[in-house]
Formats: C-alpha cells, sequence, structure tokens
C-alpha cells in the first residue's frame, strides 16, 4: 500500500486545497485494527478479524503550506474474533 502523493509546494497555494485520501484511510483502518490483538489472563483473545463498512469522508487539505486532516464523522462496523478456552 502506497502513501497518497502530496500536493504541490508551491508558494502560490495560499487557498485551501484538498485531496480526497478515503480509499487510502480504509486501507489503512483495515490494515492497523485488524492487527490488534487483546489477550486475557488464560488463553483468551479477542482480536478484529475485518472492517466489514467504512463510511464517511477523509480529506488532507493544504493552506499555506501547512497540512490539515480533515475527517467527517468515520462510522465502521468492525467483525471480531473471540478465542474462549474453558478449562
Amino acid at each position: 500500500m502506497s502513501i497518497p502523493q502530496p500536493m504541490s509546494h508551491t508558494t502560490a497555494n495560499w487557498h485551501w486545497k484538498n485531496k480526497n485520501i478515503g480509499p487510502w484511510a480504509r486501507q489503512w483502518f483495515q490494515r492497523e485494527l485488524t492487527a490488534i490483538t487483546i489477550t486475557g489472563d488464560g488463553e483468551e483473545s479477542v482480536q478484529i478479524a475485518d472492517v466489514t463498512e467504512f463510511d464517511g469522508d477523509v480529506e488532507l487539505g493544504q493552506r499555506k503550506s501547512k497540512y490539515v486532516i480533515v475527517s467527517s464523522c468515520i462510522p465502521f462496523v468492525l467483525r471480531s474474533a473471540l478465542r474462549l478456552i474453558v478449562t
């Protein structure tokens, strides 16, 4: 997965420039959230198995050569995997 291409660094960008990075954000959430595993005291564990839905806007904004990440409410649905061993 590649990082989104940056916007130009010209001095003429005193007005807002926006770039949609929604697809990149979805891939990032998919990669980072599924890497999380929480284990208990025994052999039980909980892991996020998949990000099944992702909705919202994520944009990279630039004004006066400064970057700002703009995001709307980003709801997503997770599918989890629970491993519980009872002895």
